[in-house]
């Protein structure tokens, strides 16, 4: 009975490790979208920059180009700083679910542990 228990508790343990396994996978990838996601903030910031850095606009239609395509990196960066926001809440997601998966996999082993003590006691009682 005892080793049925421990095998159940070994396969669980097996289950809480892969979590974690799957777990810093997931972080990794919400770091690199991160990284990804910065360079592209920094490429528009160069953009409109560069937009500024140009030969003074004259004329109307000129003005309203300008105007479109500030307006269009205004929108794209709002864009990027919103998946910005969204992947550091992932993040603190994922830091917290770790450190519940850690928690549950000290208990169990911990279970393991006073199994396989229970489980030498019984077999020197015999």
């Amino acid at each position: 009975m005892l080793d049925q228990l421990l095998a159940v508790k070994a396969c669980r343990e097996v289950g809480i490790r892969s979590r974690i396994a799957s777990i810093d996978r997931q972080e990794k990838e919400c770091i690199e979208r991160r990284v990804r996601l910065f360079d592209r903030q920094q490429e528009l910031r160069a953009e409109r920059a560069a937009l500024f850095k140009g030969a003074p606009v004259v004329g109307p239609d000129a003005f309203q180009r300008l105007k479109r395509s500030l307006a269009a990196l205004y929108e794209e960066e709002c864009t990027v700083i919103a998946e910005v926001n969204a992947i550091r809440e992932d993040l603190i997601t994922c830091k917290a679910e770790r450190e519940n998966r850690f928690v549950e996999l000290r208990q169990n082993l911990r279970s393991q542990e006073k199994l396989t003590i229970l489980l030498e006691v019984g077999d020197d009682a015999r």
